[in-house]
């Protein structure tokens, strides 16, 4: 009778080791697949866009021509599909944006994915012929500021956040794409990107506490940092 003890509490142990071991191994490996292997499906389309337009469904939400007119920056929101996605919503929420440039060359076109983002990505807009601007999520307080550069791919964040001293009193404070700090009073409305004389400027529409504008901030942009000019 004790052998036979013996051998099932023997057979539970061994049991008991190859699902630890399962869990230990594999299971990783699975959630990794998830998570990131199967996101490459995505993530590998950062490039020179499929020659197949069926490849990724997507559907162009905006677009906007370069100042010179030679490119076009567009956003696309990808349908969800489960082969692409692993049959997770939140991986699929988390990569369902893609924002690509279209260069003319003659009767030539070609188009580029630039960024794969998540569904809070918001829509690109020029700052002079090489570069793209636009939003992402930060929180209930902030908001990011992407710089694209639509010849290598190059991104670089900024972030907005908004305080309040008083409720009467908001305020802007903006770290920007080349580690300065900038203050404001008031909110910011609308952020755009203005092309004048040649130059390229970024433009904040600011806002009071009742929303009413007051005016805006204006950067001109050299490539290499932003100079506050008003």
């Amino acid at each position: 009778m004790n052998l036979i003890v013996k051998n099932i509490l023997f057979i539970r142990l061994a049991i008991g080791i190859a699902c630890f071991t399962f869990i230990l191994v594999f299971i990783p490996r699975v959630l990794r697949g998830l998570f990131e292997g199967d996101q490459s499906k995505i993530t590998e389309a950062v490039g020179d866009a499929p020659k197949q337009s069926d490849r990724i469904k997507r559907e162009e939400t905006y677009q906007e021509l370069s100042p010179d007119r030679s490119k076009k920056i567009s956003r696309y929101e990808i349908s969800n599909d489960p082969s692409l996605f692993a049959n997770s919503y939140v991986t699929y929420l988390d990569n369902n944006i893609i924002i690509a440039v279209t260069n003319n060359f003659g009767d030539t076109q070609r188009e580029s994915y630039l960024f794969v983002g998540e569904y809070r990505t918001g829509e690109p807009h020029w700052l002079g012929n090489g570069y793209v601007f636009f939003t992402s999520h930060c929180g209930s307080s902030c908001r990011g500021l992407s710089l694209l550069d639509v010849r290598t791919g190059q991104r670089w964040s900024a972030v907005l956040s908004f305080l309040s001293i008083d409720r009467n009193r908001p305020i802007t404070h903006f770290y920007d794409w080349f580690k300065q700090d900038f203050e404001f009073n008031g909110g910011v409305k609308k952020i755009r990107g203005v092309f004048e004389d040649n130059r390229p400027y970024l433009i904040f529409d600011m806002e009071n506490d009742r929303g009413v504008e007051t005016g805006e901030k204006r950067f001109l942009f050299t490539g290499s940092s932003l100079i506050l000019e008003n």
